[in-house]
């Protein structure tokens, strides 16, 4: 399960090119989950998708670390609603442990740090194991979220 955190007041009115500054927090507390694997990340925006593939550090091997990327998903997919970041299972240690990501849109300082704490595993036969995960994009304002308008009809039944 992923949870978000947004700072609220670090954006500002510029709009986004769709350059991202990522801060990858690596590892777990015993010291597993570096990786060979490089690192495919996905964004996902309200008007498309970008990619940005084959994105390798050292610092992704030795843990606990941070390691410091940044994408450039371009303009062209709107504001950013999603991110994936998978492994490609590169090398001898294919499997990675991915504690929390710090996010920062390097043209309008938007802030956002998003909660992973999750395996990611490359062709393991473990129930529930994927060699990626899903990050929501949270900015906690009312115009970031679909709003629907409807009515619930509830029908009560009695057994006598």
């Amino acid at each position: 399960m992923c949870t978000a955190l947004y700072h609220i007041g670090s954006a500002n009115t510029s709009k986004s090119k769709g350059r991202w500054e990522l801060l990858l927090h690596n590892g777990n507390d015993v010291g597993e989950g570096g990786t060979t694997s490089n690192l495919n990340i996905f964004g996902y925006g309200i008007n498309g998708m970008s990619r940005s593939v084959d994105i390798y550090d050292s610092t992704l091997a030795n843990v606990p670390s941070v390691s410091l990327i940044q994408v450039d998903f371009g303009e062209d997919i709107g504001d950013l609603i999603k991110m994936r970041i998978e492994i490609d299972g590169n090398g001898e240690k294919p499997d990675y442990f991915l504690d929390y990501v710090e996010m920062k849109d390097i043209d309008t300082d938007e802030r956002i740090e998003i909660n992973v704490n999750s395996w990611l595993k490359w062709e393991s036969k473990e129930k529930g194991a994927q060699a990626f995960r899903e990050l929501v994009i949270f900015r906690g304002s009312p115009d970031t979220l679909p709003y629907y308008q409807g009515y619930l009809e509830a029908l009560k039944k009695f057994f006598m």
